[in-house]
């Protein structure tokens, strides 16, 4: 790196970090992330004691038995509880500094939406085709986007998309990248979010119509 260089957050996000290896505006999503989960602990706890049933909302069907021998705790919002104590027992500067931010950067996010989610239920939303064609012609619509990019994008008008919802359409070949930024991340239109609500539609159906 020459003089003249700015180093750029590691996470990805392009933005200048001159002296940190996550920039603060990437700090901040993971602080805002960890206090949104203050007020879902008590309900976090007693899923994780079993005095609670998870809200999410189920996807697909199950097809474990409902007989047979279960575990005493959910192991899962257990988890989730011990990573989120000791995740709040660090400063925005031990976060800015931390190895691997782009790892972090998603995980720590990830992981607080799951706590929400668990205690809530998900907030994610499907408009009706008329709803979407209003709201989602606006400028940007057919940009490439880091998801929580787009997902922020989309919400500004009302359509609200989990971002790990996003990663586990991609898995499933249900959502394809528009391209990858220069660290190789997947970038999204948020026209080709929208269209994976509707999967009977194209993004041009939805944009264009």
């Amino acid at each position: 790196m020459t003089e003249t260089e700015i180093h750029l957050c590691e996470t990805g996000c392009t933005r200048p970090a001159p002296s940190t290896r996550m920039c603060w505006h990437c700090v901040d999503d993971i602080v805002q992330a960890l206090e949104r989960t203050v007020d879902v602990s008590d309900g976090l706890l007693a899923i994780s004691r079993r005095e609670m049933a998870p809200q999410l909302l189920r996807t697909e069907a199950t097809t474990r038995p409902a007989y047979g021998p279960t575990e005493p705790m959910n192991l899962t919002a257990f988890a989730i509880l011990q990573d989120l104590v000791t995740w709040s027992r660090l400063t925005a500067a031990d976060w800015s500094q931390v190895d691997n931010p782009g790892w972090w950067h998603h995980w720590v996010q990830a992981r607080a939406q799951m706590a929400v989610d668990m205690v809530e239920g998900e907030k994610e939303t499907a408009p009706d085709l008329a709803g979407v064609r209003h709201r989602v012609k606006q400028e940007g619509a057919y940009s490439p986007m880091l998801v929580g990019t787009a997902t922020a994008w989309l919400a500004k008008y009302g359509i609200h998309v989990d971002k790990k919802r996003v990663g586990m359409w991609a898995a499933r070949g249900k959502l394809h990248p528009d391209g990858r930024d220069h660290t190789g991340t997947a970038l999204y239109t948020p026209a080709a979010i929208v269209a994976a609500l509707h999967p009977t539609r194209k993004p041009a159906d939805l944009i264009d119509a």
